[in-house]
């Protein structure tokens, strides 16, 4: 079954968000003035073919144009360039994935596999398995946050190993 998944609000709003980073976009308003915002818009429509069943977590890769999801019905990871409208990578063989996160600083896609306990470490240009760590009954975004990754993932073992 082919699904149709809708990342025009979910691409531009995320990466409006990341590529906002450093800018100064703050504006003070005057007390009690509330300015309404413009409705969300469907952009378009990316066909994701192969996936069935429910999408988690998302994860922005902005220079290279890329959203990366769980696709939790699948036991797959997607990798979509949202420039060119398309599926660049699709990776198979997951166990229940519930959270991606990309980490810039290492080039590494991190996705939590709620069905195992394991996370699962890619590599951002290849997208090849680097390491599998053994983690937590269920390891979602929350156990799989930003300090977590710091304190657990970047210890003197991660950085020994390839």
């Amino acid at each position: 079954m082919k699904k149709w998944f809708a990342v025009g609000v979910v691409a531009l709003s995320t990466f409006g968000l990341l590529t906002m980073r450093g800018t100064k976009t703050a504006v003070a308003a005057p007390q009690g003035t509330t300015r309404e915002l413009a409705p969300l818009q469907l952009i378009q429509k990316i066909p994701v073919p192969g996936v069935a069943g429910r999408i988690d977590h998302f994860t922005a890769f902005p220079k290279r144009r890329l959203l990366i999801f769980a696709a939790l019905g699948n036991n797959s990871m997607e990798i979509v360039n949202t420039f060119q409208a398309k599926v660049v990578q699709s990776v198979k063989g997951l166990n229940e994935p519930q959270g991606v996160l990309y980490v810039p600083g290492l080039d590494k896609i991190f996705v939590a596999n709620a069905g195992n306990g394991m996370v699962k470490v890619y590599d951002g240009k290849t997208y090849a398995l680097r390491k599998s760590i053994a983690w937590a009954k269920n390891p979602t975004p929350t156990t799989f946050g930003g300090m977590k990754i710091q304190n657990e993932f970047l210890s003197a073992s991660w950085a020994a190993s390839p």
